[in-house]
This record gives C-alpha cells, structure tokens and sequence, in this order.
C-alpha cells in the first residue's frame, strides 16, 4: 500500500471521499487494509491456491489470530419513539459523520451516531421507560474479512424506494423480492490495534435468478446472490475498544418509500414498530499452538 493511501485513509477515515489513485472510484477498506490475517512472518501460500499457515521461523512460538466479535442489540418500539424524539440520541456523537452527508441519510430515513459505553447506561435508562419496547440481541464473530450483513427483514418483499442522493438528485428503483440488510465492512487499523474502522451502508439482497442447465446437464446456481448496495450512504468511522454504534430512523420514516422506512419499519401484530440497532464491534487475538499453524490442511 502506498504512502498516498495510507495517508488518505487515515485522514479520511472519519470524513470519506477519498478515490483509488489507480482507478479513481471511492476507496473502500477492502482497497486499503487486509484485515483479519494471522499475524505472522513471511506466510506462505500453498501451491493449490489455497490458505496456509505454514511459517518461517521459530516452529514453536505460539502465533496470534485476530478475529473481530460483533454484538448487534436491537430495539423495537412504537413508531416515533425514536425518530421523532432526541432522547437516546442526545447521549451519542452524530457529528462523527459528516454534516452534508447525515443531512442525506437524514432524508433517506437514517440517523447514525457514535456513543461511549458510559453513554449505555443513561440510553438504557430511556428504554426501560418506554413502554412496549422489545430487544433482541445476538453475536458473531467474523475471522474471514467478509462484509457483515445483518438482515432486517424477516421475509422478501417487493419494494420501490425513493433514493436521496448526495448530488442533490433523487434515484427510484423496483426490487423484487428483496431482503433488505445492514452492511458493514471493516478493518483494523495499524495505528489503532485494538479499534475498528467500520464502513456502513443499506443493502438490499435480490432475488436468485432461476438455476439453469448447463451443457452437461448440471443444473447452475450463480455462486453469490445478486444485491443492490448502496455504498454511496456509506458511513465510515473509527470505532474504539469502549464505543458502540447506533443505526436508527430519523423523521422522514413517515414516508414511506425511504430506506429508513423499508429497514426499519415492521409490522407487528398489524401494527407499525420502528427500531434502532445498537453495535458493538470488538478485537479478539487468540494465541494458537505451533500445531494447529503449521502446515496446510
């Protein structure tokens, strides 16, 4: 990686709009880091093309693998609970996105901040007042750098959403049974080891196509399913060993063709429940026995 994007992404980490210097479209982290590889000296691949971690050196001195856990809380409520009131979102730091751009996701039915895990407490506090809210919580951990997608839907549906984009303009689409997600790529910078740069933005799964023979008579599936992905609402921050994120609605879920509104908007028991998640990604190192790294099976 070159100095011009190690310098870029480190500027920019908090503020987006940086373009790789070799084909001039928006950085992603996938350009800029490989996250989640064993930390070790001079890995070899074998010759099958497949992962080793056979290494140079001392046979047996115990090797470390990161890892990242995510814990993602979500909370359901009536609507308006969260997107017309300020109450959890005067505990978390929006400004960590930048202006032009919350205003865009503000009109897209989205509301992101940033929140110290001493802010849990009085947040938690709001939500053991509310009356009707639900949580439901889970984990997982990831150690094979593939983007984390957290589904938001509980079947697919056909949906038309009214896009707002940064250039002022204003993008319709019609998906067909479409599943829509959270999207989160990562990374784990060099120069904040216990922290994770995250990288946010609405995903809606499509459909998949309709498996076709082959000329030998086997049936095809396509091996990825296909997506819309809006990386242009991406969202791209530095998140510490003590912060968490929080993705919610914000007023314009009461249109409903926003992102907001298809993400975060459910029908439960014939009535309308919006929801905030909560994010907590973290740092694991494991140490692994000289055995288990060695060779390539």
């Amino acid at each position: 990686m070159g100095p011009q994007v190690r310098v870029c992404v480190l500027l920019a980490a908090l503020v987006g709009g940086c373009q790789n210097p070799k084909t001039g479209a928006p950085l992603t982290l996938a350009d800029v880091f490989e996250p989640l590889r064993p930390s070790t000296p001079a890995a070899t691949a074998p010759a099958d093309g497949g992962e080793s971690f056979s290494v140079a050196g001392d046979a047996q001195t115990p090797r470390t693998i990161l890892q990242l856990h995510f814990d993602v809380l979500r909370t359901q409520a009536p609507v308006g609970t969260f997107s017309q009131s300020d109450k959890i979102w005067n505990h978390l730091d929006e400004k960590v996105v930048p202006a032009e751009l919350a205003a865009v996701l503000q009109k897209n039915g989205l509301r992101i901040g940033r929140g110290k895990m001493s802010a849990w407490h009085p947040i938690k506090a709001i939500l053991d007042l509310e009356k009707a809210v639900q949580a439901f919580q889970n984990g997982i951990t990831l150690h094979n750098g593939l983007p984390l997608t957290i589904e938001l839907d509980q079947r697919p549906q056909d949906q038309s959403p009214f896009v707002y984009r940064p250039d002022g303009t204003l993008r319709g689409l019609r998906l067909t049974a479409g599943m829509n997600l959270l999207r989160i790529e990562y990374a784990i910078p060099v120069t904040h080891p216990d922290s994770v740069l995250i990288e946010m933005m609405p995903e809606t799964r499509l459909e998949a196509p309709e498996p076709r023979l082959t000329v030998n008579g086997w049936t095809q599936r396509p091996p990825v399913r296909p997506s819309e992905i809006f990386r242009e609402l991406s969202v791209r921050m530095l998140v510490g060993p003590d912060e968490f994120v929080a993705v919610g609605p914000s007023s314009a879920v009461t249109m409903p063709h926003t992102l907001g509104a298809l993400m975060l908007i459910d029908q439960v028991e014939n009535q309308p429940r919006e929801s905030v998640l909560f994010i907590t990604p973290r740092v694991i190192r494991k140490q692994i026995k000289p055995a288990l790294v060695s060779g390539g099976g």
